[in-house]
């Protein structure tokens, strides 16, 4: 069996509509191990590329917000997200990830559509190695704490193999050469390609700092074998996780649970447990912030991870790298005052299907950052571009009054760690880097109680590119009678020393928020914050957006730099049901029944030729707005009535001709 990645390469294939050029649609799979894919492995896939591999279509000019790319994996057995209840086979946006469990041949299709109904096909063949092929026997290892059972190990362990070995220290078994135990060999895990298992129901513990390498063309694994729990690994140190390994079926202690250096490529770490009293995720750590670094890490994939802190933590989280898939599982901050995730630097990134709870009381949730630090970068390298944030759940903390997003184009939010006024001397103060293309859309956002009656809003966003759609925010108890905001567009600041961010085309549209109480106060959808930056420059938009509050009696007002469109309040419950109390509500609590009276076909009707980004392709529920590329549609949301975006009434691809294949990569 081939241990490549095949690219197959079919001709496009389009139904025209219109007399508009239609789209060519291309995309890179880029498994996250590196040329060999070994199961289970994850696959970063992505439609917006460089050189020559992105998707583009000549009418639209930003194809990452503008075009509907749905993806089918071809591993129809592979189930649903528990978070998001969406099947794991399909994704949409511009760049999506998926979990090969089993090894063989896989046939990956993306279906590109432009706002005029024309679309284009194209698919790759993905190969998947069964890890009993990938590693030799010798580069096999068993550990256990003791040598009562060794079933599920595929090495002739009652026979005597010399690499079955009895020991519960992490460190030992880890970095020991031959014959570390004194009766067997340990992994020598920085030789080389290694396949390591642990017994399920075992702990392995170790101290010391624990640093790993590898080569990213031959992979490394560390799994488990056995029956019963999933091997504990505790570890009072930290493991420096180095290029090349994927971690799975294991159950992480330790201060630093996932740590890759600035120069860590090819990590992925799925349906792991991690408990953690310090950072869950750290990519990389702080020496990144230091004049000099010439390059972050590329292709991590946290798939499936569970980050649970055993104490209130600082930020829990750090991301920094390219081409990255997180998705599904829970990360629980468990209160602290500082954010679940603080980011250095993103580019390619993808945050999906994950829930997110008790974040800290007085602080976000996420703060996307852009560190201002990296004195080798160029400004494109240097760049958070490309962020794809969608189906996730995210639950705020009654008390906290902040915002639950921030988007920053530096590392202090305000200009320059060394501010406040972009006067300071830190390293790299006053500089800005651009911030653009982000989208969050389908995400649910709640508050576990209620809290302060002032609050500043959802979203603040520093940069430019933003689109924010199809959002459903549960604010049950969680507002007093104020003037507030969903969106703050921040733009870009107005006083720093250099570097400079686009801060134009923030498109808000098809967003539900839900007050409990009647609403009397003004509320936003979008409005700026000029004291501290530009606001919005330009290509920006407020449309088909709903609040529903009993006896609703305030008004709807967003800044007067948004073009407004159908923007709609309700004081009657247009929902298929009663909404739950707060902490019971889901974000099937909020689709539209047959009593949506001013909000059912209420919304815009696109038109192509003029309306342009405005298309908005999917519900919440990933459902197709009325069937049709144009409308009317349902305001906020929800689509009454809808179907699932594979059965709508958009024309089926045309007959895919026969391959021509490429040289493998």
């Amino acid at each position: 069996m081939s241990s490549r990645i095949l690219i197959a390469v079919f001709l496009a294939t389009f139904a025209a509509t219109s007399a508009s050029a239609a789209p060519t649609a291309r995309f890179t799979a880029r498994p996250v191990q590196g040329p060999t894919c070994v199961a289970p492995c994850a696959v970063h896939f992505d439609a917006i590329g460089t050189g020559g591999n992105e998707t583009t279509d000549s009418a639209f000019t930003r194809p990452f917000h503008s075009l509907l790319y749905q993806w089918d994996f071809g591993d129809t057995s592979s189930g649903t997200w528990s978070v998001s209840g969406l099947s794991k086979n399909a994704a949409t946006g511009g760049i999506a990830g998926h979990v090969y469990d089993n090894p063989g041949s896989y046939t990956v299709t993306l279906r590109v559509t432009n706002p005029s109904g024309e679309l284009a096909t194209t698919t790759r063949s993905v190969t998947v190695v069964d890890p009993a092929t990938a590693f030799t026997p010798a580069n096999t290892f068993c550990f256990a704490t003791s040598a009562s059972n060794w079933t599920g190990c595929p090495l002739n362990c009652a026979g005597g193999d010399d690499n079955c070995t009895v020991t519960n220290n992490w460190n030992t078994l880890i970095t020991g050469g031959d014959n570390c135990s004194g009766s067997g060999d340990c992994a020598n895990a920085d030789a080389g390609a290694r396949r390591i298992l642990l017994r399920r129901g075992d702990t392995f513990t170790g101290s010391n700092q624990v640093v790993f390498s590898a080569s990213a063309t031959a992979p490394s694994m560390i799994s488990a074998f056995g029956a019963g729990a999933d091997p504990v690994i505790a570890h009072a140190g930290r493991n420096d996780w180095g290029t090349g390994w994927t971690v799975t079926g294991v159950e992480l202690r330790s201060n630093q649970t996932i740590l890759a250096t600035n120069f860590t490529d090819n990590l992925t770490f799925y349906r792991v447990n991690a408990q953690f009293s310090g950072t869950c995720i750290d990519e990389p750590p702080v020496d990144l912030q230091r004049p000099g670094t010439t390059r972050v890490g590329r292709l991590h994939a946290y798939v499936e991870v569970n980050c649970t802190a055993t104490a209130s933590t600082g930020y829990a989280s750090w991301p920094g790298a390219d081409y990255v898939i997180w998705m599904g599982g829970t990360f629980n901050k468990n209160g602290g005052q500082y954010s679940s995730l603080r980011s250095h630097h993103m580019q390619h990134y993808l945050i999906q299907h994950t829930r997110w709870i008790n974040a800290a009381s007085t602080n976000m949730h996420w703060q996307f950052r852009a560190y201002d630090e990296f004195a080798s970068f160029t400004p494109e390298q240097e760049a958070n571009r490309f962020v794809l944030i969608s189906d996730n759940v995210v639950e705020n903390p009654g008390d906290n009054g902040f915002f639950s997003v921030r988007v920053c184009v530096d590392s202090g939010c305000n200009c320059g760690e060394g501010a406040p006024q972009c006067g300071g001397s830190g390293i790299g103060a006053g500089k800005i880097v651009n911030v653009a293309d982000f989208i969050f859309e389908r995400n649910f956002f709640k508050y576990a109680a209620g809290g302060p009656a002032q609050r500043l809003g959802v979203f603040e966003l520093q940069g430019g590119d933003f689109t924010i759609r199809n959002n459903i925010v549960d604010l049950q108890g969680s507002f007093g009678n104020w003037d507030s905001t969903f969106v703050v567009a921040t733009g870009e600041p107005t006083q720093h020393t250099s570097g400079s961010s686009v801060s134009n085309n923030y498109h808000i549209d098809n967003n539900t928020i839900y007050f409990s109480n009647p609403y009397s106060s003004r509320y936003n959808f979008a409005s700026t914050r000029g004291n501290l930056g530009s606001g919005c420059e330009g290509g920006c938009f407020s449309r088909n957006n709903l609040i529903v509050s009993p006896g609703f009696a305030g008004t709807i007002q967003d800044h007067s730099s948004f073009t407004r469109a159908n923007n709609v309040a309700v004081g009657t419950n247009p929902f298929v049901a009663a909404v739950p109390a707060r902490g019971a509500t889901t974000k099937n609590s909020f689709q539209l029944g047959t009593n949506a009276s001013g909000v059912a076909d209420a919304g815009s009707t696109f038109v192509p030729t003029s309306t342009r980004d405005g298309w908005v392709f999917e519900d919440a529920f990933g459902n197709c707005r009325s069937g049709t590329t144009t409308g009317p549609w349902d305001v906020g949301a929800a689509e009454r009535g809808a179907v699932r975006c594979a059965t709508s009434s958009q024309p089926p691809p045309a007959p895919i001709p026969p391959p021509t294949l490429l040289q493998p990569q």
